[in-house]
């Protein structure tokens, strides 16, 4: 019974050790709200948009910080959600201090009620 409840007990540590690993754990969320891309941010979504294969644009809230990903190859490892929460962690850090949101997934905009996002 001891050897039991010490087995458990070992399990449950190893496991939640093995969820912290990776460092920020951060929420991947879609955007909402009217927003408007800096010349640079839309000049980078235009890039992105042109990429085979886009995974994942995060931007900020106020258009100024982004970042993105794509994938050579979908058939290779391209592991979505970690792309997304690294994109959303490497978007937020740019500079602005806001948390970062996603604005597009593959080719899609999912960033809800954006307006016009490109800059006047």
């Amino acid at each position: 019974m001891i050897r039991r409840l010490l087995v458990l007990i070992a399990v449950t540590f190893l496991i939640s050790a093995c969820a912290g690993i990776g460092g920020n754990s951060v929420a991947v969320r879609n955007g909402s709200g009217p927003v408007t891309m800096t010349p640079a941010a839309f000049e980078a979504f235009n890039a992105y948009r042109s990429r085979v294969n886009p995974l994942v644009f995060a931007l900020s809230p106020d258009g100024s910080q982004y970042y993105w990903y794509y994938c050579v190859d979908l058939a290779s490892d391209c592991d979505v959600e970690s792309i997304m929460q690294d994109a959303v962690s490497r978007c937020s850090e740019r500079g602005s201090g806001q948390t970062c949101f996603i604005f597009a997934r593959r080719k899609a905009v999912v960033w809800r009620n954006a307006g016009e996002f490109a800059p006047s």
